[in-house]
């Protein structure tokens, strides 16, 4: 699942217009707008390519010094709650063998007679049985279960005990990718018990975070794969960014263009429902009521739109603008919650948060993934 969040970065130092940057940092802005230029071409070439919309992404997060420092400054600021991170200052082992021992002693799971004696679990195997024979789960092209002699040559035991499978606890974990802790003396793994994100993107999904002057050379745009002239437009002498510092923000306007746009998205869902049709790219569904998100009901039928901002907390009466689903406050993640009335605690406690910071602060909309 994608989020939307928050993260505030403290403690950037001033960094110089483009003119007054040091050689190096020259050298780099010139090296990635080449590099962008160069890119653009190899996509209108080749418009599915991943790898070249990657390195664009890569390209725009990195095209000038404050995208850079913020860049760094956000992965910092992230790595404790990485889900994956080999930090072990982050890492817990937990103990798996009590948990495991049960199941081991009486757990039964269906199993596969490989040719050789061994015995194993389908379910941990290429195999799976099939009305009591054995296929390979994914074979030949169309990769379907199919009966490859290598399958025909096992055989299918169902509901077998795993304690008959394995000689010990010890053997049954190891098979299950568990490892033995020196330092713990037992079985099992470490984990970050913080972890939020496995992976994340500045920007990402949601790179029109913040209006900022076009004349603010102190921002990055996150990572995008489009050109400037592609992205969403901003009102006159306004640009939309990734990430910005916080007196830079023009709060106001934000808070004017989101009602625009939520007006404009009201009417759409008033009429996909009113025509029983959704555009072909929606991932909204209709129902006999209204029109709903995988979390969240848009529009109810017959409601003004009044009352349907009020019921999504669109109309908050917030000084800045709520539209993150979490924020990281020190160590710690803050999330939206999906009934009214923890979601409306969660927007003021978010105004509260954007509040206390100072105006140097760099705003960053981070897309995290978990």
């Amino acid at each position: 699942m994608h989020t939307n969040n928050l993260v505030a970065v403290k403690d950037i130092a001033p960094v110089p217009a483009p003119d007054n940057a040091s050689e190096t940092e020259k050298t780099l802005d010139i090296h990635f707008a080449q590099e962008l230029e160069r890119l653009f071409i190899l996509q209108e070439q080749d418009p599915g390519n991943y790898w070249i919309q990657a390195k664009i992404e890569e390209c725009n997060l990195l095209r000038n010094q404050f995208s850079r420092e913020i860049s760094y400054k956000v992965l910092e600021i992230m790595e404790p709650t990485n889900e994956y991170t080999d930090n072990l200052d982050y890492l817990k082992f937990y103990n798996v063998e009590t948990e495991y021992q049960v199941r081991f002693n009486e757990g039964k799971t269906d199993c596969v007679k490989f040719a050789d004696g061994r015995i194993r679990p389908a379910a941990l195997s290429r195999f799976k049985i099939i009305n009591g024979q054995v296929y390979q789960k994914s074979a030949g092209r169309l990769k379907h279960p199919m009966r490859t002699k290598k399958a025909k040559r096992m055989k299918a035991l169902p509901d077998y005990p795993i304690k008959k499978a394995f000689k010990s606890l010890s053997e049954y974990l190891e098979y299950l990718g568990y490892i033995f802790d020196e330092e713990h003396q037992a079985y099992g793994c470490y984990e970050n018990p913080y972890g939020y994100w496995d992976y994340y993107n500045i920007g990402g999904r949601w790179p029109e975070a913040f209006l900022i002057p076009e004349t603010c050379h102190e921002y990055s745009v996150g990572n995008i794969n489009v050109r400037d002239r592609d992205r969403l437009k901003a009102p006159v002498g306004y640009q939309w960014v990734a990430a910005a510092r916080k007196k830079d923000i023009n709060w106001k306007l934000m808070h004017k263009e989101h009602l625009k746009w939520s007006m404009k998205q009201f009417r759409d869902y008033r009429e996909y429902f009113s025509q029983k049709k959704l555009p072909h790219y929606s991932r909204f569904r209709i129902t006999d009521k209204g029109i709903e998100d995988f979390d969240e009901v848009l529009y109810i039928d017959g409601e003004s739109m009044y009352e349907n901002f009020i019921r999504r907390s669109i109309i908050t009466g917030t000084e800045y603008e709520a539209c993150f689903y979490g924020f990281l406050d020190g160590s710690k993640w803050v999330c939206r919650e999906s009934n009214r009335e923890a979601a409306n605690a969660y927007i003021k406690k978010l105004d509260e948060f954007i509040a206390s910071l100072d105006g140097e602060t760099v705003l960053a909309a981070v897309d995290c993934h978990s």
